[in-house]
């Protein structure tokens, strides 16, 4: 003896002052990526893009900067 159940998916509309919201699958506020799940796995990826593209060539040529032979001159 078995039994099957099925799942069945009600929709759901959001109304706020009279007018429905649209549901998105992610959403980006106050600088932070959110998906649908509230998962940081969207932001983390999108912050490590922005270092990768940026923040590390710029070390780099810091670093470069630092050991030339100008670097006392700087100092003092």
């Amino acid at each position: 003896m078995s039994t099957q159940f099925t799942l069945h998916t009600i929709p759901i509309t959001t109304v706020v002052n009279g007018q429905s919201v649209e549901k998105v699958s992610r959403c980006k506020y106050l600088g932070r990526i959110s998906d649908d799940e509230l998962k940081w796995k969207l932001h983390t990826e999108n912050v490590y893009k922005k270092v990768m593209l940026f923040y590390i060539p710029v070390f780099f040529m810091v670093l470069k900067y630092m050991q030339t032979p100008n670097l006392p001159s700087l100092i003092n």
